[in-house]
């Protein structure tokens, strides 16, 4: 039988969902070829678009401007490319250590489609919260439902994807919450001087 690449998206959701409710076998719908975690990488190209939307509006909510069009667009490229590439990289050589090498290319997969679906939910979430009349309360409670869903999909990736239990799960969820905040605390350096 020949997947699609919508036929692969749903599996790869289907595969999310039972990692978020704790259930292993959702690993199973996941390849482990070099291959699909090259492909996998191309969500960022196609997500590009809807995460430029999301961090405009937080830049209009928060500030009223983006200074500069040409010098905003440029630091958020630049900081959306890197954060892609950054967690990858370091993940890859971390877990040598535990000699979970073998794991890596279907980890990066659940990973990076995990971030996919974080970028679509909080820009449905602001897209709402811009165009209909969203109770505060509501906003900030959908919101916190999205790190929570993201929190635990993520730590039960580490777990079965990886094949590491105890606080391990949570070493990652550390590096990748690091590297984002690093990446968006620089990010946020170079707009404030734009405006």
């Amino acid at each position: 039988m020949v997947i699609t690449k919508g036929e692969s998206v749903l599996q790869y959701l289907k595969g999310l969902w039972l990692i978020l409710r704790g259930k292993a076998n959702g690993i199973f719908y996941f390849s482990n070829s070099i291959i699909k975690l090259r492909q996998s990488f191309w969500l960022a190209v196609w997500l590009f678009p809807i995460y430029f939307y999301t961090m405009y509006k937080l830049q209009i909510a928060a500030v009223g401007s983006t200074g500069n069009l040409i010098a905003f667009i440029i630091i958020q490229i630049s900081s959306y490319v890197i954060y892609w590439c950054a967690y990858p990289v370091v993940v890859e050589r971390l877990i040598g250590y535990w000699h979970r090498q073998q794991y890596y290319s279907t980890y990066i997969i659940m990973y990076n489609y995990l971030k996919g679906v974080q970028i679509l939910l909080v820009a449905l979430l602001l897209y709402g919260a811009s165009n209909i009349d969203m109770h505060e309360y509501f906003f900030m409670t959908a919101n916190l439902l999205i790190v929570l869903i993201t929190v635990v999909t993520e730590w039960n990736i580490v777990r079965f994807g990886l094949k590491l239990g105890g606080i391990m799960p949570l070493i990652f969820l550390f590096l990748d919450g690091f590297i984002g905040l690093f990446i968006t605390s620089l990010a946020g350096a170079l707009l404030a001087r734009i405006i």
